[in-house]
């Protein structure tokens, strides 16, 4: 192999060995023996004023690649919030509007929240800027009433047990 490879087309390898092995299999032998094609193989592969292979062909629409939605497209994303193409990335646009509106972007440490609770109402007047401590505070195991807390330690101590 390591003799014929260098300087032979791939079909005519794969006559010689009679279909036993197929270019795949030939050509992952000779990346494992680290073979390559010699200089020769090339000049004869490649002529000067030769037609490639897809000269004159047309490009099937089917198998366009995909291309990224132009500036200004709006998407809502899978957590339901809106999403446009703004500077080159894809961002919530409740941010955007944010920023026009504010003239700098949302601080950090801070979140925008929808004052109706509607994510598709991107309006000025209905974003809120809240701090993330606060959501955290609003979300807190604390706030629950007494009765739902006993349960849900009383489910967690029940899953440890379980899982020992």
């Amino acid at each position: 192999m390591a003799h014929l490879y260098p300087n032979s087309h791939h079909q005519a390898l794969v006559k010689l060995f009679r279909g036993r092995f197929d270019y795949v299999k030939i050509r992952a032998k000779a990346m494992k023996e680290r073979l390559n094609k010699s200089e020769r193989y090339y000049q004869g592969i490649y002529t000067k004023n030769a037609n490639p292979w897809n000269k004159g062909l047309t490009l099937n629409p089917a198998l366009k690649q995909y291309q990224m939605p132009g500036f200004g497209r709006i998407r809502k994303n899978r957590n339901g919030y809106l999403e446009v193409w703004h500077q080159g990335k894809l961002q919530v646009l409740s941010h955007v509007i944010w920023e026009k509106h504010h003239g700098k972007p949302v601080p950090h440490g801070m979140t925008l929240r929808y004052a109706d609770g509607n994510k598709d109402n991107v309006d000025p007047s209905n974003l809120v800027l809240v701090s993330r401590s606060d959501v955290i505070r609003e979300h807190s195991f604390s706030n629950y009433p007494k009765e739902i807390r006993e349960v849900h330690l009383m489910n967690k101590a029940i899953n440890r047990i379980i899982n020992e």
